[in-house]
């Protein structure tokens, strides 16, 4: 599980890295985290605080 959240993360950092619109950004953040939630919600809640750090507003109710 550890490998795959690393692998995980780090393909999400560099899809950060490489994507120059912003409201993309945050759709991708978001979507990604409510299917992610299914399979790791420690990678949920990263990404929702990637989510948060780019500049998405949220409410809190992710479960």
């Amino acid at each position: 599980m550890l490998s795959r959240r690393i692998r995980f993360r780090r393909g999400v950092n560099r899809i950060i890295e490489n994507t120059e619109n912003k409201q993309h950004l945050l759709v991708f953040l978001e979507t990604t985290a409510e299917i992610e939630s299914s399979y790791d919600k420690e990678n949920a809640k990263w990404l929702l605080d990637k989510y948060e750090e780019i500049g998405g507003k949220h409410d809190g109710n992710e479960d």
